[in-house]
């Protein structure tokens, strides 16, 4: 279906969160599919590679992408921009400045770099995303 779906349980603030997360790969073909999964989002999480350059510029064009799905009235749900594969630092082609240039670009949050491989930030950027949209709710 072009995507997976994850379960993810956090606890914030006393509160336990049930986070469902739609994991959609960078593959073209799938690409049409975003908008249709993009409603009713309550936020979002666009990852790009460290270690290719030409990942963070395609981020506009996920966002634009993502953004054409969402439902009236949210418009504008918080998304953080993510720099994986942390862990790969002799190859990292992307500096931190050039992205916290396209976070404030395109009005991302926050940006944190991360590595699946090792764990490295991984559950700071749910926390980041789930407290902003529970602060957006006034839920906390």
């Amino acid at each position: 279906m072009g995507a997976e779906i994850f379960i993810k349980f956090l606890k914030i603030e006393d509160k336990r969160i049930v986070l469902q997360v739609w994991d959609f790969g960078g593959e073209k073909e799938f690409h049409f599919l975003l908008p249709l999964y993009s409603r009713g989002s309550s936020g979002g999480i666009f990852m790009f590679d460290l270690t290719r350059y030409g990942t963070l510029i395609r981020v506009k064009e996920w966002l634009d992408t993502f953004k054409k799905g969402l439902s009236p009235g949210k418009q504008n749900p918080p998304i953080i921009l993510v720099g994986g594969k942390l862990d790969l630092k002799d190859q990292i082609a992307v500096s931190k400045k050039e992205a916290e240039k396209i976070r404030h670009q395109y009005n991302f949050f926050d940006y944190i770099e991360c590595s699946s491989k090792t764990g490295e930030n991984v559950e700071d950027i749910f926390e980041s995303l789930l407290k902003r949209i529970l602060k957006d709710f006034q839920l906390i």
